[in-house]
C-alpha cells in the first residue's frame, strides 16, 4: 500500500501511530458512511441535505441539540440528554404524523407541531 496521498485514495484512522486505509475498505468497516468520487462529495451533500430536509423538524433540532451538546459529555450525560430530547418530541403532532404516515405507507406532513 502507497503511502504517498497524491496517488492513493487514503483515509487517516486517528490512533498512536497513523494508519493509513483505503477509501473502499473504510466504507466496507463502516467507518465512513460514503465514498463517491473525485469531484462528487458535494453533489452527495446535496443530496443528503435534502433527504435530511424530509425529516421531522421537531426531530431535526432536537437530534441537532443532541449532537452540538453531546458531543463534550461523558456516556451518562450524553444518554441523559438523549433521553430529554426524545421525551420532548413523544408529544408532538409531528411524532403522530410520522407514526401514522409509516402504518399507511405514506409521505409524512410535518408542520413542525
Amino acid at each position: 500500500m502507497s503511502a504517498n496521498p497524491s496517488k492513493t485514495p487514503l483515509g487517516y484512522l486517528h490512533s498512536p501511530t497513523v494508519q493509513v486505509l483505503r477509501m473502499k475498505n473504510t466504507c466496507h468497516a463502516g467507518l465512513v458512511n460514503y465514498c463517491v468520487p473525485a469531484g462528487e462529495a458535494r453533489l452527495k451533500a446535496l443530496e443528503l441535505a435534502r433527504d435530511i430536509n424530509q425529516k421531522g423538524p421537531l426531530a431535526l433540532r432536537m437530534a441537532k441539540r443532541a449532537i452540538d451538546q453531546g458531543v463534550e459529555l461523558d456516556t451518562e450525560s450524553g444518554l441523559a440528554l438523549e433521553w430529554d430530547c426524545y421525551e420532548q418530541l413523544l408529544d408532538t403532532k409531528d411524532r403522530v404524523e410520522g407514526l401514522a404516515a409509516f402504518a399507511e405507507r405514506r409521505k409524512p406532513q410535518y408542520k413542525g407541531e
